[in-house]
């Protein structure tokens, strides 16, 4: 799979990139290009230019409530394909298909910097070059379009080639997506809840036609979509509220299933309800920051008191899974040079969280030591060792609180 990816990528990226560059070599050159755009904002009475790196604050196309929203709430709260906030198997389907643990994080790694600091560049380039070659477009998306198919911007022997790289990407993402809905499908309700005792032939049958209902499902939702950005938007308004608990989740023992599905439930539940009855219009920069927000909120509350109404997971459960996953912890450079066994150093420093004030200490707490730790690797002299002994008396300060805290929520 990351072989195929690779491979996708790089004939999409290839051909986007030349688009671009075609792009705009027809208004003129890099140059060329800002002037035009500044002329037109001063033509078009645009408030701000369209080449500043912020918006101006309350602008028709980005208010500040939104442009906050976007900064401050949406990148943790929502949940949506590829940006899981707490992790999910979008990007899970690549780890599980790298070689070793090591080429997993670095193809992650690499995801997240080709995805969001590399491939939006071309488009947003031959976005402001078909700005200024057609600018009586009513619909500006449709730019992307005429500037692939203007002869006197990109060369019709070429065209073939962008087609092949947008069926990279559409095969790329919808492969993803298929195999993804799928495997919930049949491994977690199907094979868990209706039929326990099936052939593995069974259920890759039925898999294959749950890929096909999906995919059927997946076209008839397209053809009611009126654009691209407004199937992201509803994405990021359903799955509004539910980053929080799959973030939690890591640090929080107290949260379960029912957590997770009455986060997923209450979105989705909350938002069609502010969309459907309330006439929020989640195209509307405004409207879309109110349900963002208002969805967050209702959720959030949803979820915190089922997870505290609902009874908590065996403790067998959470420790063989703890011992699994093995939690990141922080170790320091005196422990491993004295060859500190692993195992016991993330059961000492990594206990359960049993309240939720104990929880913001363990997640503060944490941040702190990662400071010390790369400060101590950082500068290994006087200062690093005197950043070591304050390191360790404030972890030894930290544990005897939250041990404190422990023992007095099972006697209290």
């Amino acid at each position: 799979m990351l072989v195929t990816d690779l491979f996708q990528f790089v004939l999409k990226m290839g051909m986007v990139i030349v688009l671009a560059v075609l792009a705009v070599h027809a208004v003129g050159g890099m140059d060329a290009l800002k002037m035009k755009i500044a002329a037109l904002d001063a033509s078009g009475g645009q408030q701000g230019s369209r080449l500043s790196f912020f918006p101006e604050l309350d602008s028709v196309w980005m208010p500040t409530i939104t442009l906050c929203t976007y900064l401050a709430v949406n990148w943790w709260a929502s949940w949506y394909p590829g940006a899981e906030p707490g992790g999910g198997g979008y990007v899970a389907q690549r780890i599980f298909s790298a070689k070793d643990e090591r080429h997993g994080l670095l193809a992650t790694l690499w995801f997240n910097i080709a995805h969001y600091a590399l491939r939006p560049w071309p488009w947003i380039l031959t976005a402001l070059a078909s700005l200024i070659l057609y600018p009586e477009l009513a619909d500006k998306e449709a730019g992307y379009i005429r500037t692939l198919m203007d002869p006197n911007v990109f060369p019709v022997y070429l065209r073939g080639f962008m087609l092949a790289a947008f069926a990279a990407a559409y095969m790329s993402t919808i492969g993803t997506q298929l195999n993804w809905g799928a495997s919930y499908v049949i491994n977690d309700f199907y094979r868990r809840f209706v039929k326990r005792d099936g052939a593995e032939r069974h259920y890759v049958i039925a898999s294959q036609l749950v890929t096909v209902l999906l995919m059927i499902v997946s076209l008839i939702v397209t053809f009611n979509l009126e654009s691209i950005g407004g199937a992201w938007k509803l994405l990021l308004v359903t799955g509004a509220g539910t980053g929080t608990v799959l973030l939690l989740r890591w640090f929080w023992w107290r949260i379960n299933a029912w957590s997770e599905v009455s986060a997923m439930i209450t979105a989705a539940a909350c938002s069609l309800f502010l969309q459907l009855y309330l006439k929020w219009d989640s195209g509307d920069p405004k409207d879309f920051a109110k349900l963002m927000l208002v969805t967050v909120g209702v959720t959030t509350a949803v979820w915190l008191t089922v997870t505290l109404m609902t009874q908590a997971d065996p403790i067998e459960k959470l420790e063989a899974f703890y011992r699994q996953v093995r939690q990141t912890a922080v170790v320091t450079p005196t422990e491993t040079s004295r060859g500190a066994d692993r195992s016991r150093t993330v059961k000492r420093q990594r206990r359960p969280c049993h309240t939720v004030r104990e929880l913001v200490s363990r997640m503060r707490f944490d941040i702190r030591i990662l400071i010390r730790h790369r400060l101590c690797h950082l500068w290994p002299d006087v200062e690093g060792r005197g950043l070591l002994a304050r390191w360790r008396y404030c972890r030894r300060v930290d544990h005897a609180k939250l041990e404190k805290r422990r023992l007095a929520t099972f006697t209290g």
